[in-house]
């Protein structure tokens, strides 16, 4: 249905965001987003498999503590 379809790319952009900073999983979304245009209930099972991926891994940003003299 056409809401089906709005919500998952609704979910598939926020996805995509995270793409910059993970792009051990861009392969998965850029195969997502191909389908984008009529996506399948097994598009969107793969789509929470990536989702639940992302969750698990816990990778954060860190800075180091810059020495001013």
């Amino acid at each position: 249905s056409d809401k089906l379809k709005d919500v998952y790319i609704s979910v598939l952009g926020g996805v995509a965001w995270v793409g910059q900073t993970r792009p051990g999983a861009t392969v998965f979304i850029q195969a997502l987003q191909r389908r984008s245009k009529a996506p399948r209930i097994i598009d969107c099972k793969r789509l929470n498999t990536v989702i639940r991926y992302l969750q698990r891994k816990h990778v954060g940003i860190w800075y180091g503590r810059l020495k001013v003299k």
